[in-house]
């Protein structure tokens, strides 16, 4: 099992110039699933695409891109955090943060879909093509797969603020903060 902690959200309330983030979150859920042997979590930092930046100003908060100095701080902080739990760390679409990270930290590209490890599983014969419609030029190390289901007719009605998943706005009213996981489907 690869544990997918992400998105990274640094986000500050419309009247404030205070950043805030969700990472306190980080090492609870990393003894948790040390504790049943996980040891690979996944992450990166939020996108703000169109749809995801429409959600925002209505509630009164606001994305904020950090500078890559703030991302590499982020994940070595990260790194040294679940170090701890022996669990690595991998950054999905973070090219530009990996390159910047001084050499020896540990942290490499993470894949959701790691061709290598499900050859290591399931036999050297698995074909283990990347995928053509992922971000491969941010970094995408995913092998290809398909999406079962489909989230217009199978929605998470967790309604988080930073979700890409959800193609329209979320009903009022019903929207998660920041800081709230989309855990499960009901």
């Amino acid at each position: 099992i690869t544990w997918r902690f992400d998105p990274i959200c640094f986000f500050r309330h419309s009247n404030s110039a205070t950043f805030h983030h969700h990472l306190d979150a980080l090492e609870p859920i990393a003894d948790a699933l040390a504790a049943v042997g996980i040891r690979r979590c996944v992450t990166s930092f939020v996108d703000l695409y169109r749809k995801v930046r429409k959600r925002l100003p209505s509630r009164g908060l606001t994305f904020v891109d950090p500078p890559i100095s703030l991302k590499g701080d982020t994940l070595m902080a990260m790194a040294a955090t679940l170090d701890a739990y022996q669990i690595a760390l991998g950054a999905c679409c973070e090219k530009t943060v990996l390159q910047a990270l001084p050499p020896g930290t540990g942290i490499g590209p993470g894949a959701c879909i790691p061709g290598p490890l499900l050859a290591s599983l399931y036999g050297p014969g698995l074909a283990l093509r990347k995928d053509p419609g992922q971000r491969r030029k941010s970094g995408c190390a995913c092998n290809i797969a398909t999406d079962i289901g489909s989230y217009r007719e199978q929605p998470c009605y967790h309604n988080c603020l930073f979700c890409y998943a959800n193609p329209q706005e979320p009903a009022r009213g019903t929207m998660k903060a920041m800081g709230t996981r989309c855990a499960s489907a009901p």
